[in-house]
C-alpha cells in the first residue's frame, strides 16, 4: 500500500505540473497538444493500476528473498529519482537567467542550411535507436547468459523463477480485474516487466527534463543536449522527446514481449530512415505537410525489415501498413504526435491480430 500511495503521489504531482504548462500555453499550442496529454495522462494512470495489480497478485503466494518482492524499492526509485535529481540541482546549481539566455541560444543560432537540418535530424532521432538497442542488447545477453548456467531453464515451473526469466512460459495478456490479479498460478513474464521499468523510469526522467526546460530556474541533466536537438516549433510545447517512453511504457501493459519490440526496433529505424530519406532526397512532398512521399517509402521498407525480426511476416506487414498511415495523418491532418500514435495503433492492431489468432513469430529466437 505504502508503494501504491507514494508512487501514485508522485505521479499526481507530475500529472498537475504537466497540466499546469500546458494549460499556461498559447491557445494554437494548447489545441495541438490536446491528444497529446490525454494519452500521457491515461497511459500514467494505467501504469499505476499495472503496478498496484503485480503487487497484489504477487502478494498472493508466498514469495522468494524473505517475502520482499525486489520490484517494491525498484517502482519507489523510478517514480522518486528523476524528481530528486531535479530538487538536488535546483538546490546546488541553480539555472540562472545567463544560462536561460544562453540555453535559448542553442535553439535560435542553429544552422538553417539543409547539412545541419540533416544533422540536427540525425542527432535527434538516433538518441531512439539507442534506446532500442540498447533493450535488445541487454535482453540478447541476458538470455544467452541464463540458457548457459541453466542448461534446464525450460523446465522450471516456480512462479518466481519464470517471473525473474528463469522458467518457461506463455505471455499473460493484460488483467482487467482484481480478480484475474488474484490468481495464485499466474505470473507477468521477466521480460515485459523489464520493457515496462525501462519505460517508467524514462518517462519520468524525460517528463522531468521537459518541467525543468520550461522553467526558468530549475535545471536539469543533459539540458544542452536537449536544446541542441529541440526543434523550432516544439519550443513552447512539451517536446515529442517527452512522449515517446510513456507511449511505449503504455504498450508494455497491453503488448506480449516480442511485440513491443517489434514496435520499437519498426519505430525508431523506420522513423530514422524516414525523416533523413526525406530530407537527403525527398522532392515529392504531401499535399498537407513537408513530409516527402521517397522519406515515406524508406521508412516503410525498413520498418518492414526491422520489425520482421521480431514479429514474423504477418505482423511485420501489418505494422507496414500503420507506419505508413501514421507517418502520412500526423502531426497534420491529425494533431498528434508520432511518437504517441504509432504505438498506440499497434496496440489496438495486435490486440485484434491476437483474437484472430495471428501472432508475434520472432524469427531470432523460434518457438518463443
Amino acid at each position: 500500500m505504502i508503494v501504491l500511495v507514494v508512487t501514485g503521489a508522485i505521479t499526481a504531482i507530475y500529472l498537475a505540473l504537466l497540466l499546469r504548462l500546458w494549460w499556461q500555453m498559447t491557445p494554437v499550442n494548447r489545441k495541438a497538444q490536446a491528444l497529446n496529454m490525454m494519452i500521457l495522462v491515461i497511459s500514467l494512470g494505467f501504469a499505476q493500476y499495472f503496478i498496484a495489480g503485480h503487487l497484489y497478485n504477487m502478494s498472493q503466494v508466498p514469495v522468494l528473498l524473505n517475502d520482499l518482492d525486489p520490484l517494491v524499492p525498484l517502482f519507489l526509485a523510478e517514480s522518486a529519482v528523476p524528481g530528486g535529481i531535479a530538487i538536488f540541482l535546483r538546490v546546488v546549481w541553480k539555472k540562472t537567467p545567463a544560462r536561460v539566455q544562453h540555453l535559448q541560444e542553442k535553439v535560435a543560432n542553429r544552422g538553417k542550411d539543409s547539412h545541419d537540418i540533416i544533422h540536427q535530424d540525425w542527432v535527434r532521432k538516433i538518441s531512439h535507436v539507442a534506446q532500442f538497442l540498447a533493450i535488445f542488447a541487454i535482453d540478447f545477453i541476458g538470455f544467452s547468459i541464463l540458457a548457459a548456467i541453466f542448461p534446464g531453464w525450460g523446465s522450471f515451473s516456480f512462479r518466481k523463477l519464470d517471473f525473474w526469466g528463469l522458467g518457461g512460459g506463455d505471455y499473460l495478456g493484460f488483467s482487467w480485474t482484481w480478480d484475474g490479479w488474484a490468481n495464485s498460478t499466474a505470473f507477468i513474464s521477466a521480460s515485459r516487466l523489464l520493457f515496462f521499468n525501462v519505460f517508467y523510469c524514462l518517462t519520468f526522467f524525460m517528463l522531468t527534463s521537459e518541467l525543468c526546460r520550461h522553467s526558468r530556474s530549475w535545471r536539469y541533466l543533459f539540458d544542452t543536449t536537449v536544446h541542441k536537438i529541440l526543434r523550432v516549433e516544439e519550443t513552447p510545447q512539451i517536446a515529442g522527446y517527452a512522449f515517446f517512453p510513456a507511449a511505449y511504457m503504455f504498450a508494455c501493459i497491453f503488448l506480449p514481449y516480442f511485440a513491443v519490440l517489434g514496435l520499437l526496433a519498426g519505430g525508431c529505424l523506420g522513423d530514422l530512415a524516414s525523416s533523413q530519406a526525406g530530407l537527403r532526397w525527398g522532392r515529392h512532398h504531401f499535399s498537407h505537410q513537408s513530409k516527402t512521399w521517397e522519406g515515406l517509402f524508406a521508412g516503410m521498407v525498413v520498418t518492414f525489415l526491422a520489425s520482421l525480426l521480431f514479429l514474423g511476416f504477418t505482423l511485420a506487414l501489418v505494422y507496414l501498413i500503420l507506419f505508413a498511415f501514421v507517418d502520412f495523418c500526423t502531426e497534420k491532418p491529425v494533431p498528434i504526435s508520432d511518437n504517441i500514435l504509432l504505438p498506440l495503433m499497434g496496440i489496438l492492431a495486435f490486440t485484434l491480430c491476437s483474437f484472430l489468432g495471428i501472432t508475434p513469430a520472432p524469427l531470432y529466437l523460434p518457438g518463443i
